[in-house]
């Protein structure tokens, strides 16, 4: 960290902190206008919504980084509770915080993680039970991995027409991808790039359920498929965080 006197220190924190619940409820993309050089055209960059608050976390972790305590639970409470504010503004700064503040300010992650997690399971629409969706005749050895376990309950849960792996499609477990291949008629794998393009590889394995249309007619709409990738990475970056904090220090 660079030299910073105490006092600017304080004045950036300040600063910060206190715009925190404005930034928190920005609602619309920004422009940024960069000056070419030697009196070229203007550029106009279109900015997401979540940029100005990445930035203002970038400047407390380079300058007043003790900051970072008081500008979390501050943006957090200003934040509209709606999906759209969880999913297009939380999330991404989820994602960004984990990557580039998770060694030195894991709390103030954990915190953002933790919130993010509970807006989405609590904004979660209920599904019904359906028959249809209990795959018994399909044997798979949940003793094998992680990947193995996760999978069979799958096949037995009534109200799940997909699961999200936390792993890229290469790296599933092979006996999985044998079961998949072995019933491409009732399993297939997607790829959620949507989600986990900046953040943490994805495969997402679907059933297959006929019906009188399209024979994958009631698949789960995008929105659906898109929470419970994001789910998954949160639970990922919370188990993760519990890990460290568990780690044994060497002496």
């Amino acid at each position: 960290m660079p030299s910073v006197s105490a006092r600017l220190q304080r004045r950036v924190a300040t600063l910060l902190v206190n715009a925190a619940p404005t930034l928190a409820q920005c609602q619309d993309e920004f422009k940024e206008v960069q000056d070419r050089p030697r009196g070229g055209t203007r550029c106009v960059k279109m900015l997401s919504r979540d940029v100005p608050t990445k930035r203002g976390l970038a400047v407390l972790a380079t300058l007043a980084p003790s900051a970072i305590a008081l500008f979390a639970p501050a943006w957090l409470s200003a934040l509209p509770p709606t999906i759209e504010a969880t999913r297009d503004l939380l999330f991404p700064i989820v994602g960004w915080a984990h990557r580039r503040l998770e060694q030195t300010h894991r709390d103030a992650v954990s915190c953002l993680a933790a919130e993010c997690l509970g807006r989405l399971l609590a904004a979660r629409v209920p599904v019904c039970a359906n028959p249809a969706l209990v795959m018994s005749d399909m044997e798979l050895r949940k003793e094998h991995c992680a990947q193995c376990q996760q999978v069979a309950a799958f096949l037995q849960d009534n109200t799940k027409a997909h699961v999200v792996i936390q792993a890229r499609s290469y790296d599933v477990c092979s006996i999985v991808r044998k079961l998949v291949t072995a019933h491409k008629d009732r399993l297939y794998f997607t790829t959620d790039a949507f989600v986990h393009g900046m953040y943490s590889p994805a495969t997402v394995l679907r059933k297959v359920l006929p019906s009188a249309g399209s024979p994958r007619a009631d698949a789960p709409n995008d929105d659906q498929v898109h929470d419970d990738s994001r789910i998954a990475a949160l639970e990922a970056i919370l188990a993760d965080d519990t890990r460290r904090t568990k780690r044994p220090r060497l002496a």
